[in-house]
């Protein structure tokens, strides 16, 4: 087991997690904005 890859990995699941929240938001702010 590298610890590289754990690194990669504690560090790429948070950012994943927000990128994914930050997509999410961005989605839900769009459809709100072209919805009646």
């Amino acid at each position: 087991m590298e610890p590289q890859h754990s690194y990669l990995r504690l560090v790429g699941d948070p950012v994943l997690a927000s990128a994914l929240g930050a997509a999410d938001a961005a989605g839900q702010a769009v459809r709100g904005t072209t919805s009646p």
